[in-house]
């Protein structure tokens, strides 16, 4: 069962690496990506309109790479959507669109 938490927030600028650290306990990886890429993309729930998280990944295999390790740890990088996405054991990294960057 999913469960949300409240991210912990890091500093940011408009061009940098929005970067929030969750508890897996708490919230799945999977969640954790569509939360972040809501709060860059500033349109609502990322997901809604178009594709889904399941167009880019298997939501259940990340969740089991990223939660479900036993004393050890693991980072995964994909692209969404043109947002460079990196989440590992802490947390979920998102850098904006290379036309986006400055």
């Amino acid at each position: 069962m999913e469960s949300e938490s409240t991210p912990q927030t890091h500093s940011q600028t408009p061009d940098a690496v929005v970067r929030r650290s969750f508890d897996w306990a708490k919230t799945l990886p999977s969640v954790a990506i569509v939360l972040v890429l809501s709060e860059v993309t500033e349109h609502g729930m990322w997901g809604t309109e178009g594709g889904t998280l399941a167009d880019y990944v298997d939501p259940d295999a990340l969740d089991a790479i990223v939660a479900q390790r036993q004393g050890e740890s693991a980072a995964v990088g994909l692209s969404i959507d043109g947002y460079r996405v990196r989440i590992d054991d802490q947390g979920v990294g998102v850098h904006p669109p290379a036309e986006e960057a400055h």
